[in-house]
């Protein structure tokens, strides 16, 4: 494997504090700006193998590469007990809120041309290789939003691979592989996670004894995040996003502390 990686990291953070009359808030926000090249991405990844007589020609982003990535997490302690400064100090302190939020942009993303190797098929190489080859591209591709329904498909659409995707003679001998490896991105993804709590001190001397009740929400608004097309040439909704992240999960959990 021939690899290399370049990033930009940042972040900024805030100790938790007092502001003001929101009471004491904390929270860390991160942004990672990074480039990963290399010419087989390995186990477990889309592409693994390469060409033996030309190693480098499938050399481009990596299977995995994320090119922006912003991460925010923090908390807020409710400061129901300065509000409401009479109330029972049981039910207006203890309060928390804490959101993480994250945003990235879509994987690397290719269209193999589903060739076997076979005698016939002695590849671009003409050394048995034909595995390797990539459909080939007839035009710029399309990208439309998979949000939005597509009059004449079945599916959500994300970009014009139908017709647009030819698969090459059966009998590659010589010439290129295809349209290459990595030449597109698929969607990128966002999600909205919130945890609310409630320490309710049980003990007056140190503060020990404790009940905590939380709920926590993942992907607390229920949007839909889509993961990567269909890109099988010879698939019926190859081009189509078929599948998403999971839907909004709403869990609850209690802890005693002493």
């Amino acid at each position: 494997m021939n690899a290399n990686y370049n990033g930009l990291q940042t972040k900024l953070s805030k100790k938790a504090s007092p502001t003001g009359w929101l009471g004491t808030t904390y929270f860390t926000l991160s942004y990672t700006w990074s480039h990963t090249i290399d010419n087989s991405s390995g186990f477990r990844n889309r592409n693994s193998s390469i060409p033996f007589f030309n190693r480098n020609v499938f050399r481009t982003s990596s299977d995995f590469d994320v090119r922006h990535q912003v991460s925010f997490s923090g908390g807020w302690d409710l400061p129901f007990d300065r509000m409401w400064s009479n109330g029972p100090k049981k039910l207006t302190q203890g309060w928390s809120v804490s959101p993480i939020m994250q945003w990235h942009t879509g994987f690397p993303l290719d269209v193999s041309a589903n060739l076997s190797t076979r005698r016939s098929r002695p590849g671009p190489s003409g050394a048995g290789d034909s595995g390797l080859v990539f459909a080939t591209m007839q035009q710029p591709l399309v990208f439309t939003d998979p949000h939005n329904a597509t009059p004449g498909t079945a599916g959500n659409q994300y970009f014009n691979g139908k017709g647009n995707f030819v698969a090459p003679s059966d009998t590659v001998i010589t010439g290129s592989y295809g349209s290459g490896r990595n030449i597109f991105r698929g969607p990128g993804h966002s999600n909205f996670d919130m945890a609310l709590s409630k320490t309710t001190k049980l003990s007056r001397d140190d503060g020990k004894l404790a009940l905590q009740i939380r709920a926590e929400f993942f992907n607390v608004f229920n949007s839909a995040q889509f993961l990567e097309p269909d890109t099988n040439i010879s698939s019926d909704t190859f081009g189509q996003v078929t599948s998403t992240y999971p839907a909004r999960v709403i869990q609850f959990g209690g802890k005693f502390t002493f």
